[in-house]
């Protein structure tokens, strides 16, 4: 694993368009590959993932067949999501609030925090759900009521 994170690592850093646009290093990089593994944010997103997944089921009609969903899973790329993040971290925040962060999610409470992350995204996602529908509800309704132009 490690091996493959430095090359990966390497490849970004040496990537001219990205490394000039975001101001990454490897060692912010590095930094923020740290926070990605004590923040449990490979299980937030595989959480997020089943929650949306599920959603969706719900408002396609019942005969979709159960290959779609199963494609639908196969076809996220996590790991190339979980690698945005790393970048997103690094140029974000600066080597000095990341080492901040990694001081936190090594602590006791920034362990009890990050072991409630999936937890705490599944209930977002769901709630970000409700209220996209009661939007596009209420949307839908006032271009129903309003006069056609």
């Amino acid at each position: 694993m490690k091996p493959l994170l430095a090359l990966i690592l390497a490849g970004l850093w040496v990537s001219p368009s990205y490394a000039a646009l975001n101001n990454l290093t490897p060692e912010k990089l590095a930094l923020a590959q740290q926070i990605v593994t004590l923040d449990n944010s490979k299980k937030m997103l595989q959480a997020t993932i089943q929650s949306v997944i599920q959603q969706t089921r719900s408002s396609f009609p019942p005969d979709t067949p159960e290959s779609f969903f199963t494609n639908l899973e196969q076809n996220i790329d996590q790991e190339k999501m979980l690698s945005d993040l790393i970048q997103a971290y690094g140029s974000i925040y600066s080597e000095q609030d990341m080492k901040a962060l990694i001081g936190f999610y090594q602590s006791p409470g920034g362990q009890q925090v990050a072991a409630k992350y999936p937890a705490v995204a599944v209930k977002l996602a769901d709630l970000s759900s409700d209220s996209l529908h009661e939007a596009i509800h209420k949307t839908l309704q006032q271009l129903q009521s309003s006069p056609a132009p």
